[in-house]
């Protein structure tokens, strides 16, 4: 087996609690054909990080500062903005003029552009905003060979959130 090549039970977790390290947002968004969510409503999103792997010869997965600096950054690109589910076939969003325009279930939205983020996911669920979270981490940080997997948390207020884990080696 190589370095990187032993069981789970090798592994070591380092985490991040968004609660205390205040890595949050706030956002609105809505969720097509849900009772309720199908109308836009807003969280205070908080955003929470688990990464599993072999550490370094110094003893180290990652350190902290780095890891909560790229959280800070997909907060920051989040914060007060409305969230838009840009592969969803229920909602047609058009951006001109500066303004983008989504339309669901007879309802007009018209914004203005800077206060809009089009996700690249089907809905705006906190189960499908985690793995967008998990994988906009691997874009913003550097993370070391030695990590295998990465855990990412997205709470839509205390006690109710959703995880989704990306395998990277």
């Amino acid at each position: 087996m190589s370095d990187h090549e032993s069981d789970e039970s090798d592994l070591k977790t380092l985490s991040i609690d968004g609660w205390r390290a205040g890595i949050r947002f706030n956002s609105c968004h809505l969720i097509p054909h849900h009772e309720k969510c199908s109308r836009l409503h807003g969280h205070t999103y908080v955003l929470h990080l688990k990464i599993k792997g072999h550490p370094d010869e110094s003893g180290f997965l990652m350190d902290f500062s780095e890891i909560k600096r790229a959280l800070k950054a997909i907060a920051d690109s989040l914060d007060h903005r409305i969230l838009l589910a840009g592969n969803n076939p229920h909602i047609t969003i058009t951006q001109k003029g500066g303004e983008v325009e989504a339309i669901y279930s007879g309802k007009r939205y018209v914004f203005p552009e800077g206060d809009v983020v089009i996700l690249d996911l089907p809905s705006m669920t906190a189960e499908m905003m985690s793995e967008y979270i998990a994988k906009e981490f691997v874009k913003h940080a550097a993370i070391p060979d030695n990590i295998v997997k990465i855990k990412a948390g997205l709470d839509e207020g205390p006690g109710q959130g959703a995880w989704s884990t990306l395998v990277l080696r």
